[in-house]
């Protein structure tokens, strides 16, 4: 099977890289060797190549840009994805899209959200994230939509996720004040990446799929997490978002459930594997 990925050197596209099954013939775009706003080229390209499945996660993803620039924003991750899954869907191909707990308000509580909850995005990536879901589905039936949260994972970045900005953090500061009025489900790209390689390679049904690690916490919890496993000495203090002075709207509740995949491990577990590999 040929299988494209894109933003491979990403924290997800380098996990699904590393991951891929044996005798799966892995050809990774990275933003380096390939603009996908080059539509022509990007068209020739995928015509020349006819993959099998494209795995896309390549977007514009840095959330507080995304407002200023929500032209970009919708170009990267709703019209190219659309455009990539209309054309190999000419020769029956697959298209999978990496999507995002920011499609939901946030103002679910007391359990995750689920594949069949319907989506109201709050900010210029979630609607993105949002209007490119609604693309690849009009475009491509055979397609499966993955939705992810909080990622961290193996980064060519040297601050290219929240732990790792946490434990800069903690290096430099005594004091470190993190949000605790929003909730998340943080996921190890690399057991985000196995799964969503089960799930193509099992051929399950077409369509949205959660893929997160299991069990809810805050940024604050979170980061106090990342502390504790560290050995660090640093005291951690909770804030409210609005004392964030963040002009961003968030959705305050995004963890992420599947009713359609078996659990993945608690995000603790996951998280502490990451750091002793850091």
């Amino acid at each position: 099977m040929k299988v494209i990925v894109t933003g491979a050197k990403g924290q997800l596209g380098s996990a699904l890289v590393k991951n891929a099954p044996a005798g799966f013939e892995i050809i990774p775009l990275t933003r380096k060797n390939f603009d996908l706003r080059e539509t022509d080229r990007l068209k020739q390209f995928l015509q020349d190549t006819r993959p099998d499945v494209v795995i896309n996660t390549a977007a514009f993803h840095n959330t507080e840009r995304c407002e200023e620039m929500p032209k970009d924003t919708m170009i990267v991750n709703s019209m190219i994805p659309s455009f990539m899954a209309d054309m190999v869907g000419d020769w029956g191909g697959i298209f999978a899209f990496i999507s995002t707990d920011y499609v939901f308000n946030g103002q679910k509580r007391g359990e995750p959200y689920y594949e069949d909850d319907e989506p109201d995005p709050i900010n210029i990536y979630g609607l993105s994230k949002n209007t490119g879901e609604y693309g690849v589905k009009l475009l491509n039936s055979r397609h499966y939509i993955f939705r992810t949260s909080s990622l961290f994972g193996k980064t060519s970045k040297p601050l290219g996720n929240f732990v790792l900005r946490i434990l800069d953090r903690a290096r430099r500061e005594n004091i470190l004040r993190v949000v605790n009025d929003i909730f998340i489900t943080p996921s190890y790209t690399n057991d985000v990446s196995l799964r969503i390689w089960e799930v193509i390679q099992n051929k399950s049904p077409f369509g949205i799929y959660h893929v997160a690690n299991s069990g809810t916490t805050s940024w604050f919890d979170f980061a106090v997490e990342i502390v504790k496993l560290a050995g660090l000495k640093v005291e951690v203090i909770p804030i409210s978002y609005q004392e964030s002075n963040s002009k961003l709207r968030r959705p305050k509740w995004s963890p992420l459930g599947s009713k359609k995949l078996p659990p993945l491990r608690h995000w603790k577990e996951a998280l502490k594997e990451y750091m002793d590999e850091l």
